[in-house]
């Protein structure tokens, strides 16, 4: 659903959902994937915010502390 909002120019409403899913992660979509979901959705209009959350998971495990790493590369300085 926030893909759908950030994609329909509603990146409040899809910042929401994220930020909720963060706070409360479901059986379905874990705290780590919203998080990486929202630090991709934030990384062109809010780079510092996106980076701050890459850096948190950072010390999570493998395959999502090499996700957070290589999304961190790719944002702009």
């Amino acid at each position: 659903m926030a893909q759908i909002y950030f994609s329909s120019n509603r990146a409040a409403l899809g910042e929401k959902v994220l930020r909720s899913l963060i706070e409360n992660p479901t059986v379905f979509v874990s705290k780590e994937q919203a998080t990486v979901a929202l630090a991709r959705a934030l990384a062109a209009t809010k780079p510092a915010e996106a980076r701050k959350l890459l850096e948190s998971l950072k010390g999570e495990r493998q395959a999502v502390s090499q996700i957070a790493l290589t999304l961190l590369a790719e944002l702009p300085q």
